[in-house]
């Protein structure tokens, strides 16, 4: 058996290389690989993956598309209070903020978001910042309705939902369970 399992770890190992150079390199066996336009020159680009922008100033976390192809950011400030938008379009390298600059300040730190079968977005703001921690009340999901581009509803998460050393994440949006559908939201406390 530890015969049988020592032959596979290794054909595993020789596979891998073969077919992951980037592993190889990091295990000591091969030349690094050239970084291309990668900031981590530890590997090289694939060809199934385009960055489309950097942010220096900022680190964007959720991302969702909405149903007319528009790209939503979100910009939390929970590892480092910034300027700019909190959640905001991105398209071609430009940042609007949305649904727009004057909703910015309903925003702590957005941090995950997801689009429903409805084609509404939502966004779960962890309500944290950097350095001060959690904020009072903050924490909640926020319903936008992406084709008039406003704020439906801003639904508080408290206790039991809410602990007091909780990271709520992300989240996913069930229609078809109960009578305005179910949220399901990670913590990673």
């Amino acid at each position: 058996m530890k015969t049988r399992l020592a032959l596979n770890t290794l054909m595993m190992s020789a596979a891998l290389a073969v077919f992951c150079p980037a592993l190889s390199w990091a295990q000591g066996g091969m030349p690094a690989p050239i970084g291309g336009d990668s900031i981590d020159e530890g590997y090289a680009p694939s060809t199934n993956v385009e960055v489309i922008g950097r942010f220096q100033e900022a680190q964007p976390s959720g991302i969702a598309i909405l149903p007319d192809h528009r790209l939503v950011l979100g910009f939390p400030r929970s590892l480092h209070d910034h300027q700019g938008p909190r959640l905001a379009l991105f398209d071609h390298g430009t940042i609007t903020p949305f649904p727009d600059a004057d909703s910015q300040a309903r925003f702590v730190s957005p941090l995950g978001m997801t689009v429903d079968a409805n084609g509404q977005l939502w966004v779960l703001d962890e309500g944290i910042l950097a350095d001060k921690g959690t904020v009072p009340g903050a924490a909640r999901l926020i319903h936008i309705d992406p084709g008039s581009a406003r704020i439906v509803e801003e639904i508080p998460l408290s206790a039991p939902a809410l602990r007091s050393d909780s990271h709520p994440n992300d989240l996913r949006i069930d229609l078809t369970h109960g009578d305005r559908g179910t949220a399901f939201i990670t913590d990673s406390s």
